[in-house]
């Protein structure tokens, strides 16, 4: 991903570039005149359902409401214009759009070691309680007692 600004939908993973210099309009299929239209096509969402732009001012980006049907920004419902911060969830409709300040979320980015480990971490591959090792003997056994049982009926 090119540094900018992007939105990234949860469930797909697909990602549209903001554009700075224009407003960025969410809808589910009104060419926009004076803006950068994403389309998400579902009933639930308005021809023109939200508005996201950088404040020249201020160089803050911001997100508005444009439709009846709401929007909720970070699980509460979006009722003026808000400042958005990275991270910030947009909900419009039945998709999830994550804000995502591409420099930002670069500049925590740790590289480490695949094999090191943290502390209070736990490796569930290798430390299951004794309980969780008896049950998955268990069920081993009764599947190798199925599959005896199923070749003797055959035979």
């Amino acid at each position: 991903m090119q540094p900018g600004i992007y939105l990234v939908q949860q469930a797909s993973g697909q990602s549209w570039r903001l554009n700075p210099q224009e407003a960025n309009l969410i809808g589910r299929g009104l060419e926009a005149e004076n803006g950068n239209l994403i389309l998400l096509p579902h009933p639930t969402i308005s021809k023109l359902h939200v508005r996201i732009w950088l404040e020249a001012g201020t160089q803050q980006w911001y997100v508005e409401n444009l439709s009846r049907n709401g929007t909720n920004l970070n699980g509460h419902i979006l009722v003026a214009k808000t400042v958005l911060k990275h991270g910030d969830v947009i909900v419009v409709g039945p998709y999830a759009l994550v804000f995502y300040e591409s420099l930002v979320a670069d500049a925590g980015t740790v590289e480490v070691d695949p094999w090191q480990s943290f502390p209070n971490e736990r490796n569930t591959a290798t430390s299951g309680s004794f309980g969780d090792m008896l049950a998955m003997i268990l069920i081993l056994a009764a599947a190798a007692l199925f599959l005896v049982l199923c070749f003797r009926k055959i035979g």
